[in-house]
């Protein structure tokens, strides 16, 4: 599904391949190909969308189809109460997909996968998947064994246990650091508390294709903290 920026067709079609060749039994949502601007369609189809697959039985992971711009705008559409009598599964996605990982920790009390998304030039670009995003995407969806996370830069040498944040950065360094409103939708709760989390910074350029519209700026502000 694509609770974000629409979805290229053909992109979609790679990735569903992707997940099948995985042995995966793989079903879209009803709006996934729907386009309204710089959105994925109407924000209610897509908050529609993401709550009918969470609470379906048959459903054992619910894959974003890409990021973009727009998850923030599904917050305050969701029905949490019923999300909540679901069975836990997996959600995965990765950059704007952010604030539904961490609205699904603070509201659900549930982990997430942040990882790569089946219609992303990560996973189905024209050279094919990138080899260790697609070794890793398999290991978390069907391993049972921790997965090791590695940096090429040391900031700070030492050893720390602590749960990991996600912040995805949409403008320059000064420009996240002055965004302090709530989007559209967005309760100050969902962004849990940041003391005694380590965070990951995921940082979107939105001069580039897919890094989101400018135009977006004043509903898509947000920070999110910790799980508790």
């Amino acid at each position: 599904m694509a609770p974000s920026g629409p979805v290229d067709p053909e992109r979609l079609e790679a990735g569903v391949r992707m997940l099948e060749g995985m042995g995966l039994r793989v079903t879209t949502g009803k709006h996934v190909l729907d386009r309204a601007g710089f959105l994925a369609g109407a924000d209610a189809d897509r908050a529609a969308d993401l709550r009918r697959a969470w609470c379906d039985p048959e459903v054992r992971a619910v894959v974003c189809a890409r990021g973009g711009y727009g998850a923030t705008r599904l917050l305050g559409l969701l029905d949490w109460e019923a999300m909540a009598r679901a069975e836990p599964k997996i959600l995965l996605g990765s950059s704007d997909i952010t604030a539904l990982h961490q609205a699904f920790a603070v509201r659900l009390g549930v982990a997430t996968c942040f990882g790569p998304m089946p219609a992303s030039v990560l996973l189905t670009g024209d050279g094919g998947p990138e080899p260790r995003s697609h070794e890793h995407l398999a290991a978390a969806l069907f391993r049972d064994r921790p997965l090791t996370v590695r940096g090429d830069t040391v900031l700070a040498p030492g050893r720390v246990v602590a749960p990991i944040t996600g912040v995805t950065s949409r403008c320059s360094p000064r420009c996240a650091a002055r965004r302090t409103r709530l989007a559209p939708g967005e309760d100050r709760a969902d962004r849990g508390r940041q003391r005694g989390a380590l965070p990951r910074r995921s940082d979107a350029d939105p001069a580039r294709p897919g890094g989101g519209p400018r135009r977006g700026r004043r509903d898509r502000a947000r920070l999110v903290g910790g799980v508790p």
